[in-house]
């Protein structure tokens, strides 16, 4: 309520439940309303119906779901905005077979048809080894179509301590890459603690004290050891003079590169050698040393949420945030940072009239790049790696305040088709779009794709940054 960024919410809920049946629903400020009914037939059969009803033309959604549970085995199949007369929709299908007490295998198909004319299928398979005990689960899955392997185990000792480690494996076409994370909790009585650390140095902690039932409080933080930049500065117009402090030769400056309206500046190097990091630094979104300006100001004099509007940081992988694409959508549409006092950069800027609760724009980006609509309405977690590469980076591009975009491989997920689609849009924008990007830093490992993109290029070294012709460092 007292957010100077997220404007005030309400939601009007409630919940109906008897032994077979649950109904659910909820209404918001905006009157979009959402609504979940489960019928359980039997107590191996069970319906469940998802729908969201919106006044914005477009945004409405209806998910068809049925279970089955076998003795050995679970069935599933679900649609989401199935349409009957032209069958397009998303369709998806799995199962999950138990071969003895311990060891079970499943496939999941989902098959997609946002237009008559365009369709796309893909599969994943698991296995699963659950103990004789059940004190540890191991699981892999495998995504052929996305180049992915992910195993994860989980171990439980006694009542209060779990650990478990994930190891994923990226084969894709534009990206190869190995990420190990380890995680730990402790349970007491009124309180949690969790602990993770993975790969890349990233170390993230949770710590939940409850108090009451229905009352609780949570501490998080995270910290990353590895890609910490010592200092960095940026000035002129829009971006000139960038300066790189390694931590182990403090005293070393290095000019980065001027970028101006109209540049792709490509960023490459070796993984851990900091390219996130100084993204990260650009946006404002790490905490460094010394001096960051634009256009001849510091951050704060924009104020900072505005700033980071304007300088966008669009991460490789989306968090997975609660609710649905859409829903997050919505709501940083409507962020008093985007409407606020933009006369610091109209003169920069000729599109600063875009209306700022538009949401109608980033959904037409998506659809250009093979997003159905429908997977506005699905939960983030059930959302592919390149579904929600591109409906992130669609969001980015399609509100329109974004002058800079910090792009972290943003096309790591995709295949080769869709991966040039995105670029040549970019691409458009940022040589006379209609919205406000004038510009692009862009990290990738890919030289083919580097060529195809930048009209700058940089290469980071253990710290510090060379200006090189790309072909000259890859």
């Amino acid at each position: 309520m007292g957010s100077q960024v997220a404007p005030p919410t309400y939601n009007f809920g409630a919940v109906y439940i008897t032994d077979d049946v649950l109904l659910q629903g909820g209404m918001d400020h905006d009157g979009n309303l959402n609504a979940r009914f489960n019928q359980a037939w039997a107590k191996d059969k069970t319906n469940v119906t998802k729908m969201q009803a919106s006044l914005t033309p477009g945004h409405n959604m209806l998910q068809l779901e049925h279970e089955y549970q076998g003795q050995d085995y679970s069935l599933n199949i679900k649609g989401m905005n199935p349409s009957p007369i032209d069958s397009t929709g998303i369709y998806i299908g799995s199962i999950l077979q138990s071969l003895t007490k311990n060891l079970a295998l499943g496939v999941e198909a989902i098959y997609q048809r946002p237009q008559p004319d365009v369709s796309e299928m893909a599969a994943s398979y698991v296995a699963k080894y659950t103990s004789s005990n059940k004190d540890w689960i191991a699981t892999t899955q495998m995504q052929p179509s996305q180049g992915v392997l992910q195993a994860t185990y989980w171990q439980k000792f006694g009542e209060k301590v779990e650990v478990a480690a994930d190891l994923m494996l990226i084969a894709a076409p534009t990206r190869r890459d190995a990420i190990a994370t380890l995680g730990a909790r402790y349970d007491l009585r009124m309180s949690s603690f969790r602990a993770q650390l993975d790969s890349t140095g990233k170390v993230s902690v949770l710590h939940e004290q409850r108090f009451a039932p229905a009352f609780a409080f949570l501490l998080s933080g995270e910290i990353d050891h590895f890609r910490a930049i010592r200092r960095l500065f940026l000035e002129n117009d829009p971006f000139n003079n960038i300066a790189f402090f390694d931590r182990k030769m403090p005293e070393t400056i290095l000019n980065i590169k001027n970028v101006n309206e109209g540049d792709v500046l490509i960023l490459q190097g070796k993984s851990g050698c900091g390219k996130t990091t100084l993204l990260k630094c650009l946006a404002h979104l790490n905490v460094y040393e010394g001096e960051l300006e634009y256009r001849g100001k510091p951050p704060r004099s924009y104020g900072i949420p505005a700033f980071r509007t304007r300088i966008l940081y669009v991460p490789q992988r989306p968090s997975l945030l609660p609710g649905t694409p859409r829903d997050f959508l919505t709501t940083i549409s409507k962020f008093k940072a985007r409407s606020a006092d933009t006369s610091v950069f109209s003169k920069h800027n000729k599109t600063t009239d875009v209306p700022r609760t538009d949401t109608e724009g980033s959904i037409e980006v998506a659809k250009s790049w093979g997003i159905e609509e429908g997977l506005w309405d699905r939960n983030w977690s059930d959302l592919s790696g390149g579904e929600s590469q591109r409906i992130a980076l669609a969001v980015a591009v399609g509100l329109k305040t974004a002058e800079v975009l910090l792009l972290d491989e943003p096309t790591s997920a995709l295949d080769a088709g869709t991966s040039n689609t995105v670029e040549e849009y970019l691409k458009r924008q940022v040589h006379g779009g209609d919205g406000a990007l004038k510009a692009l830093v862009w990290i990738t490992h890919s030289k083919e794709q580097g060529e195809r993109v930048g009209t700058k290029f940089l290469y980071i070294v253990d710290g510090g940054v060379q200006e090189e012709n790309i072909n000259d460092v890859v």
